[in-house]
């Protein structure tokens, strides 16, 4: 699959701008201020993850405004967009991974990303493509590994009455409660504690349901102070 899935997406950025696919944001200030209002205002040297990112202006938002920003995306395509735009005074905090989110051999590319080095994960419209629980699973072992005790992540899919398919690919649809689920292992657990639901309009003008979901991670073998 993952072969299929990294040839999927390099046709993708290969044959579309970035402005001509449906997920395009044109205003990002919506997802940065659901960031803020989770983690605080203040961004410098946070430590984020940009999971499925694609060729994604948030990155841009939030290395202006001082984050770390680890970019992870399976299109080398994608991520060339990415570095093109940064200027020279960002790019010593940007960090272009490309990676298929799914690999947990010991072998794969997102091994560069050390254990428990990210302090936010920040998924949008990457995770409701896997369908396949052995994929989600997997996933949601490299997210554990990689995100640090007490850590945090914004999840943003198609909710429940959102759209079934896009990009040519069927979608699992989900609510906050599902993504926790997914995302939780004996070791380490999710709770949900932010949920809501907005309409995103594509370049082209069709609406689309989305639900964001805010969780913070509870690692049980070592909990958090307080």
């Amino acid at each position: 699959m993952s072969g299929e899935r990294c040839s999927h997406w390099e046709r993708v950025y290969e044959t579309k701008k970035p402005a001509e696919v449906s997920w395009f944001q044109s205003d990002v200030d919506a997802t940065i201020s659901r960031i803020q209002r989770f983690v605080g205002s203040d961004l410098r040297g946070l430590r984020v993850l940009d999971a499925g990112s694609g060729a994604s202006t948030i990155v841009d938002v939030l290395l202006e405004q001082g984050a770390m920003v680890t970019a992870v995306d399976i299109s080398v395509q994608a991520l060339e967009h990415t570095r093109a735009r940064q200027v020279a005074a960002h790019r010593n905090r940007l960090t272009c991974v490309v990676a298929d989110l799914c690999d947990v051999s010991s072998d794969s590319s997102l091994r560069v990303v050390p254990d428990r080095s990210i302090d936010f994960w920040h998924d949008r419209a990457a995770f409701h493509f896997l369908i396949d629980e052995s994929d989600r699973h997997a996933y949601a072992h490299n997210l554990r590994r990689i995100l640090c005790p007490g850590g945090s992540a914004l999840f943003s899919s198609f909710a429940l009455d959102g759209p079934e398919r896009c990009s040519g690919l069927p979608v699992a649809r989900q609510n906050g409660v599902a993504i926790a689920c997914a995302l939780t292992s004996t070791e380490r657990t999710f709770e949900l504690v932010g949920e809501e639901c907005d309409e995103h309009i594509t370049p082209w003008g069709s609406v689309q349901r989305f639900a964001h979901a805010m969780l913070r991670a509870n690692d049980l073998a070592h909990p958090r102070a307080g």
